[in-house]
């Protein structure tokens, strides 16, 4: 019999590209142009896909790599699958692209022999001292770096160049600017100066003829666009408003970048684009993973403040209160709003580093002009009725301030283990009275202010803010214990000098090597990190149970928990690698794991899950991640760190089995 093979059809263009989505699904992707390129960007609804045009999906296309395949013929031995290819595809890019897990392993302090790291050195480049270093101290460092590694993070960048954006009063109608503004109610609750849509829709329509120099449209666009990403919201399949908005972002906030207006909005939509799209405005991926850290918007929104001169508004608070009436009544809140704001800006470029990389004669100065600020608001807020928003902005400025005094006291007395000791009972005992001073001031919210936050949900996330300040003191004061315990070991007590990148990065080693060896003048060392590093596990594990009861059970109105990317879902990426490097030392030291290395991995998965439900926003989790959202990026990383567990267990157990 004659062998029957498939009729062929003109080799086109399109053969060699393929969409996310039919990617994804293992489908073919039948595009309609032979013209369309992979630009990374959304195609327009007519060289789209047509599966994306039927759905309504953004249709980003990628090469395939290996094109069209071959005509179909008999191949008794293995049959042509999709999976084939895939397998085929990923031997070809395993030199371009380094498993996520390997990524962040590398970042691991402590390298477990087993079996899984990169041998190819021109394949994989390890971080060298000075990255270690920084993403061992400091979150945002640790995931850019990690994105720096990554070549499909924000790889949809926008290009606004030749693209003006619509009008946005046309695009956006005032039921439209209200049912946005519905999902920012976590916004507002973290931003309280941020305007209602509504109201800068009407700004926009007065100013229609003023807009040039002016950070009301960016502002709107960039809330609009936030809101839009909120899973609760009836307009995020809207994929057409989506790009509009993106587009005007992007136009605006250029413009704004270089023609500073000195205005209030500027500020908010600087600290809106930190928080939540830092990489929307840049114009090449390699530089998504810089944009991360926010320093430009950080230094910009302190530009502006001072500007504005918002360090006047202590003066003017402190004054209310010696005096009620030399300030009106009614301007009371936002000289309270303005004090808080002003302590945010000066400690977002100082906590961006970690202060554990800070010279010591700095930490002292960024202190003095936070500490002041904050008890001249806390006196405020005791005669005058508090938001929930400020109640919640305040106590993160008083928790920085006490854990900035923690720091200071520990890295002066990094040589004295039982100082260290009591630095950090101290720091624990001040937030259990930070914490009883909320039911205080709660008392003092007007009923009409509570709006749809309640009392439980203010209390729980006051509750993990201050936990999560335990965690960083009493890790700063083990790390400066073990540091004091190598420097003892190499020079004598009188030679101490600063703690150098290096040496920072054998705190594991140095950890492992004294609790198997119980040397000498080593007892007192072991008690301690018997006492504080035991506690502080169980603090980690608390941390993020508290974080997943949080994202189950906390809403504000319809729209679920979701707190700034940067905020709680990086610490909680952050805490994750901790307790990874915990059990990376006993796998290295003894060849197990942590006891409760099982909660471990469930917390992960949980922890991961609720994060991944925070990004999507009418989008997969791809594109998501592609369009630069740092949820998506945060959930991935704790799965890799996940993986890297489970891997591990693995091993032990296949170790237990043979012996």
């Amino acid at each position: 019999m004659t062998e029957q093979t498939a009729t062929r059809g003109p080799r086109g263009a399109y053969s060699a590209f393929i969409c996310l989505n039919c990617r994804a699904r293992k489908i073919k992707c039948h595009l309609p142009d032979s013209d369309v390129q992979p630009t990374g960007v959304p195609q327009s609804r007519d060289k789209a896909c047509q599966r994306c045009r039927s759905l309504n999906l953004q249709c980003i296309v990628q090469p395939t790599i290996l094109g069209r395949p071959a005509a179909k013929r008999k191949r008794p031995e293995q049959a042509v699958t999709e999976d084939n290819t895939s397998q085929m595809i990923s031997k070809r890019t395993i030199e371009e692209h380094v498993p996520d897990d390997a990524d962040i392993k590398s970042y691991l302090l402590t390298r477990v022999d087993d079996g899984d790291w990169p041998s190819d050195s021109k394949a994989f480049n390890a971080p060298g001292t000075a990255q270690m270093f920084q993403a061992m101290v400091s979150a945002p460092h640790l995931i850019s770096s990690l994105l720096a590694r990554d070549r499909y993070f924000s790889a949809a960048v926008v290009s606004a160049s030749g693209q003006s954006p619509v009008s946005l009063v046309r695009l956006i109608s005032p039921g439209k600017a209200a049912l946005l503004d519905e999902n920012l109610t976590w916004h507002r609750l973290y931003q309280p100066l941020l305007p209602k849509l509504v109201k800068l829709r009407d700004d926009l329509v007065l100013q229609a003829k003023e807009l040039m120099g002016s950070s009301t449209p960016l502002l709107f666009a960039l809330g609009s666009l936030i809101a839009l990403d909120v899973s609760s919201s009836p307009l995020k399949d809207d994929q057409h408003l989506r790009e509009e908005l993106k587009i005007a972002v992007i136009f605006y906030g250029e413009e704004m970048l270089f023609n500073l207006p000195t205005h209030r909005n500027t500020i908010t939509a600087l600290m809106m684009l930190a928080n939540y799209k830092p990489t929307i405005l840049i114009r090449n991926q390699k530089h998504a993973s810089t944009a991360i850290r926010a320093e430009l918007y950080s230094a910009l929104a302190y530009r502006v403040a001072q500007r504005l001169d918002l360090r006047a508004s202590v003066e003017k608070l402190s004054s209310y209160l010696q005096d009620e009436n030399a300030v009106p009544s009614n301007e009371v809140k936002s000289y309270v709003l303005d004090c808080l704001q002003w302590c945010h800006i000066l400690t977002a470029d100082a906590f961006l580093a970690s202060f554990l990389s800070e010279p010591l004669a700095h930490m002292p100065h960024i202190l003095t002009q936070i500490k002041p600020i904050s008890e001249t608001v806390q006196a405020a807020l005791s005669v005058h009725c508090p938001t929930p928003s400020m109640i919640l902005y305040a106590h993160s400025i008083q928790a920085i301030c006490d854990t900035l005094e923690g720091l200071v006291a520990a890295k002066e007395s990094w040589r004295d283990l039982q100082q260290l000791g009591n630095i950090i009972q101290h720091h624990e005992k001040r937030c259990t009275e930070r914490y009883s001073e909320v039911n205080r001031e709660m008392t003092r919210i007007a009923p009409e202010d509570w709006g749809d936050i309640e009392e439980s949900t203010l209390r729980l996330l006051i509750d993990i803010e201050l936990s999560g300040h335990k965690v960083a003191l009493s890790g700063a004061a083990i790390f400066y214990a073990i540091m004091s315990r190598l420097k003892l070991q190499t020079v004598p007590k009188d030679d101490f000098g600063e703690i150098v990148a290096s040496e920072a990065l054998q705190v594991s080693d140095q950890l492992i090597d004294n609790l198997k060896n119980l040397q000498i003048g080593a007892v007192e060392f072991n008690t301690f990190l018997d006492t504080f590093g035991g506690s502080r596990e169980m603090m980690l594990e608390e941390t993020l149970r508290k974080f997943v009861q949080a994202s189950d059970n906390l809403k504000s109105g319809n729209v679920p928990f979701l707190p700034p990317p940067k905020h709680l879902p990086l610490r909680m990426l952050f805490h994750a690698k901790i307790l990874v490097e915990n059990s990376a030392a006993r796998m290295k030291g003894w060849g197990g794991l942590h006891p409760r290395v099982d909660e471990h991995l469930a917390l992960f998965a949980a922890c991961a899950d609720r994060i991944e439900a925070m990004a999507a926003g009418g989008r997969s989790l791809t594109v998501a991640f592609f369009d630069g959202c740092i949820y998506a990026a945060t959930a991935k990383f704790i799965r890799s760190l996940r993986n890297i567990l489970l891997d591990w267990k693995a091993n032990v157990a296949a170790r237990s089995a043979n012996t």
